[in-house]
């Protein structure tokens, strides 16, 4: 019973942290409810017990540490602009990490929080397409339920039948396309957790046909120019580790043309419906990049009142005049020396690619504690025999319950390389 209230617990604390729709101003109740887990977890154990971590948790655990410490003390050192900020990140990555990093060392526990937080994802592809369907015969406004509050995003959230929390609607010449934002800040920042599931399936019993098409249907209904590209990069990523170059370059050529090309959602088309949102973004980058230069120790976290340049810190490229060199090294760090504490290096390196690219290029998530949360995952080639979420056969591994019959179906998980769909 302590077992699943406090996995409960950590899957509600998932959804009152950044980058969630929740997160922009209920950092503090993830911090409580977080703490409340841990208490679970300490009554359910012997103290002795709870303060084992992981090898690879530790590792992403005691960087991160460092990585906010040193962005506390270096935006203090400047007296930068916002610095009542930058406590309160350090605070609540500290306390929160810490939390999911002692709890999720569990491997049981592991397991069943990410495959939580997997499904719960794919719920919320399902409902966007039970309502896209609906309103073929249904009016929008009909469907519409309520509106959840995102703090600075005052048109998002709107909250539709049976539960597709949209981000907006792309106008087109007869046709309003919804954009899903699943309890997530922007639909940019969805599509990186829903690449990251597919491309991690295996170490969690999941490497199923269909839970990779509705994972993928995901990406399509964020209707994301940024996730359509990372998705097709991570997928020749995972070809090139795999040693199938022709494939990689394949899917790269196929990525440039759909970046640009693709209906909708493509550059060309986005740039006529939202120009001004792409060069604002564009721009804000390469004042970032410039300020880097002359300012290559940084000026302080949040501290941007260096330029009046709209957007400035939209991603990390933009945010690096911030933080400094040492804190880039410190974020590419926590992000790529963990592949060496993992047992499946290739499929860490291909899953964590959407997480650090919407990073790099497309969203400011470098203050979000749930990418680094991700970093915790299993990234094992088959779940360790003996968890109960899983019975072993001669055939491999299934994410079925214990359930003994006389005549079971079985469905076992492929040993052979995902085909990345």
């Amino acid at each position: 019973m302590l077992f699943r209230v406090k996995v409960l617990l950590l899957l509600i604390a998932t959804f009152m942290m950044r980058p969630t729709a929740f997160g922009q101003s209920m950092s503090s109740l993830a911090i409580v409810i977080s703490l409340g887990a841990v208490y679970f977890h300490i009554a359910e154990h012997s103290i002795k017990k709870n303060l084992r971590f992981a090898r690879h948790i530790q590792f992403v655990l005691v960087v991160s540490v460092v990585m906010w410490v040193y962005f506390f003390s270096h935006a203090g050192i400047h007296s930068g602009l916002n610095f009542d900020f930058v406590v309160k990140a350090t605070v609540t990555h500290i306390v929160i990490l810490f939390s999911f990093a002692l709890i999720l060392s569990e491997e049981k526990a592991n397991q069943m929080y990410f495959r939580g937080f997997i499904f719960i994802m794919m719920a919320f592809v399902i409902s966007y397409y039970i309502t896209l369907a609906l309103s073929f015969v249904i009016p929008w406004e009909a469907l519409f339920m309520f509106k959840i509050d995102v703090e600075s995003y005052e048109t998002t959230g709107k909250t539709y039948f049976p539960f597709t929390v949209l981000y907006s609607f792309i106008e087109m010449p007869g046709l309003n396309l919804p954009r899903l934002l699943g309890l997530f800040r922007e639909s940019g920042i969805f599509q990186a957790f829903l690449i990251w599931a597919l491309f991690c399936l295996k170490s969690y019993g999941l490497n199923r046909g269909w839970i990779k098409v509705v994972l993928f249907l995901g990406v399509g209904a964020t209707l994301s120019t940024t996730g359509l590209a990372i998705y097709f990069v991570a997928l020749a990523l995972r070809y090139m580790l795999d040693r199938r170059s022709v494939k990689a370059v394949l899917i790269f050529s196929f990525m440039f043309y759909a970046a640009f090309y693709a209906p909708f959602i493509g550059l060309n088309e986005k740039s006529e419906k939202l120009g001004a949102s792409v060069t604002d973004r564009s721009d804000a980058t390469l004042e970032g990049l410039r300020l880097f230069l002359d300012h290559p120790f940084g000026t302080g976290m949040y501290n941007a009142g260096y330029s009046n340049v709209d957007q400035l810190g939209i991603n990390l490229l933009s945010s690096m005049y911030m933080i400094g060199i040492i804190g880039v090294l410190l974020v590419l760090i926590v992000y790529f020396a963990t592949a060496a504490t993992v047992e499946n290096k290739k499929e860490y390196f291909v899953a964590i690619t959407p997480l650090f690219m919407t990073l790099l290029i497309s969203q400011p998530v470098l203050d979000a504690p749930l990418f680094y949360i991700m970093l915790m995952a299993a990234y094992k080639n088959t779940p360790r025999e003996g968890l109960p979420l899983f019975e072993q056969d001669a055939g491999g591994w299934s994410a079925i319950p214990q359930v003994r019959t006389a005549r079971l179906p079985y469905c076992a998980v492929k040993t052979q390389e995902r085909s990345g769909q």
